[in-house]
């Protein structure tokens, strides 16, 4: 799957510089078709002044996985509208779960949905909602299929 060779590419620091920094560690759990499950070790390289997270870093991942889960069902265009909402900070050194999953379309736009949660508690840190325009004629061969697959990197 195209999605996963790209997302896992970026996990091992290969592509555009700003994604494969902010990407490099991240662990695909699972893909299936509109659905995809991560972890990911926030490293040092990604904090703010204060230690966490830094924002910025955080959106950057959530709109590429947000891309990605689109990919498992549909060629991306582009994000059209995101909106990322923070509810705890994450600590560097700290694992978190990302899990991306299409919640609707509406014609040539997929709607997706990104959940990061601490791994240890589940503490959801941040929601995002990203809108993404797609070329419907294009859907990857075999997209009727179920294609669950699990690894780890």
């Amino acid at each position: 799957m195209a999605s996963r060779k790209w997302l896992e590419d970026m996990s091992k620091g290969l592509g555009r510089e700003l994604e494969a920094v902010t990407l490099q560690g991240i662990e695909i759990n699972l893909v299936q078709k509109g659905l995809l499950g991560c972890t990911f070790l926030v490293p040092e390289s990604l904090s703010d002044k204060d230690g966490n997270w830094d924002g910025g870093a955080m959106a950057v991942l959530v709109d590429d996985v947000a891309a990605c889960v689109v990919g498992t069902s549909a060629f991306v265009k582009a994000s059209v509208d995101f909106h990322l909402s923070f509810y705890s900070p994450a600590r560097i050194r700290e694992t978190v779960e990302v899990e991306a999953k299409i919640v609707g379309e509406k014609g040539r736009l997929i709607s997706v949905t990104v959940e990061i949660k601490k791994k240890d508690n589940a503490e959801l840190v941040a929601v995002g909602r990203v809108w993404f325009t797609t070329d419907n004629i294009n859907r990857y061969p075999g997209d009727d299929e179920d294609t669950t697959i699990t690894s780890k990197l």
